[in-house]
């Protein structure tokens, strides 16, 4: 077996230490990603750019799972990389597994991710289109959208304080791995948008049941623009509706009132950038 350990016991200070990020309050340097099919391709995604420095730990159930992965890889190319001997490969059990995953049926394949350090300062021309969550309470809709956000091209992601958490297992799972794809800043403020608003001269659109049919509105810059998503419940907060210039909405022909957020913004995304 080529660069990995084996860790059985739960006592262990490595897996004690990664069971905390289960809550998020240790969530601040790393997060946990489940699902083969997520992590492999957070996995690809370094491996193309050669840049292994995002993982911190893959861990494994057993040798027959960590060897169908990493057989996937020609070895000597991987070694080329610097920086993925510090990649830490776990093999361990069934057991360690289930106590780090929050599924019924784990997939047997947990990695620790390095949280971004993204700030609203930092984001420059490049970063925009950006989709902004406002108080945005479902997991599962958080990923949906970061989900789309990378399908549509939209090149950021912002989600406000009183926002669901970005990297709780649920919301990466729903993500599908698109939260690596793109550049992520959450627990933001007001004032950080309105400073970014300003600083860019942009203009922010959100979505609202009583704004203007989205087909008649006409965006003057697709690449450069906020869109807002509000509370499934509750819309969009009052102080972020100071700082917003259009309100739009998406015109529907039956009975019903309101779209799932995350249907709705994949929707508005897609219309803004095709």
């Amino acid at each position: 077996m080529y660069h990995s350990k084996i860790i059985s016991s739960k006592d262990n200070p490595t897996i004690k230490k990664y069971l905390k990020l289960k809550q998020k309050k240790y969530r601040d340097k790393y997060f946990l990603v489940e699902g083969i099919n997520i992590i492999r391709h957070i996995f690809e995604l370094c491996y193309n750019k050669k840049d292994f420095s995002d993982i911190k730990s893959i861990i494994f159930r057993n040798e027959n799972l960590y060897n169908e992965f990493i057989n996937t890889y020609k070895i000597k190319d991987i070694k080329s990389i610097e920086n993925f001997n510090d990649v830490e490969m776990i093999i361990s059990s069934d057991k360690i597994i289930k106590l780090l995953s929050d599924t019924i049926t784990p997939q047997g394949i947990i990695a620790v991710i390095k949280k971004p350090d993204n700030k609203v300062c930092d984001i420059n021309e490049n970063d925009f289109p950006i989709i902004l969550l406002d108080e945005v309470s479902n997991s599962d809709n958080i990923g949906a959208i970061i989900r789309s956000a990378d399908a549509f091209g939209f090149k950021t992601v912002m989600a406000m304080k009183k926002s669901a958490d970005i990297y709780s297992q649920k919301s990466i799972r729903a993500s599908m791995g698109s939260i690596s794809s793109l550049k992520i800043i959450d627990n933001v403020d007001y004032q950080s948008v309105e400073e970014l608003k300003n600083r860019y001269n942009i203009l922010i659109y959100g979505a609202d049941i009583r704004g203007e049919d989205f087909n008649n509105v006409s965006i003057k810059d697709k690449e450069k623009l906020i869109l807002v998503i509000g509370n499934e419940a509750n819309g969009i907060s009052d102080n972020m509706k100071n700082i917003i210039d259009y309100f739009i909405k998406i015109e529907m022909k039956g009975a019903i009132e309101s779209l799932n957020a995350s249907i709705a913004a994949s929707i508005l995304m897609y219309e803004i950038k095709k």
